[in-house]
């Protein structure tokens, strides 16, 4: 199973709330791996490196993943991480965003949300969304 905190970079008190939530879920479900995930809208200047460097100042324990995407729609790309790492649980700390993911594909915060394959098949991939 893997977990998702959607982060920003450098690391906001919400995004240290972020990382520790999805820490926890991850600890409650014995099988699970975190994925840190940093959505660049800057034009790609934010590195890997850069982002678990910042996580390990909280975090120094942390052996995770640590992904950055560079994109202009955040939640979309929030979504198509989730989805192409068959994520179960999402972790958001920026409201907009969990509000667009839920207008887009995946119904409420906080409950669990099914939405169908980009390949039109029948399988349906399921994650939840937290909001910090």
């Amino acid at each position: 199973m893997t977990v998702i905190a959607s982060v920003d970079y450098p690391l906001t008190e919400r995004d240290v709330e972020v990382v520790e939530r999805a820490l926890h879920v991850a600890a409650e479900r014995s099988d699970a791996d975190v994925t840190v995930l940093h959505v660049d809208t800057g034009g790609g200047r934010t590195t890997e490196s850069d982002v678990r460097e910042d996580i390990g100042f909280s975090f120094p324990e942390f052996r995770g993943e640590v992904v950055v995407r560079t994109a202009s729609d955040v939640p979309g790309t929030i979504e198509e991480t989730a989805q192409a790492r068959d994520a179960e649980v999402v972790v958001i700390g920026e409201p907009s965003y969990a509000e667009k993911l839920e207008s887009a594909v995946l119904g409420s915060p906080n409950s669990v949300a099914e939405t169908v394959s980009e390949d039109g098949s029948d399988e349906d991939v399921t994650f939840e969304v937290t909001l910090v």
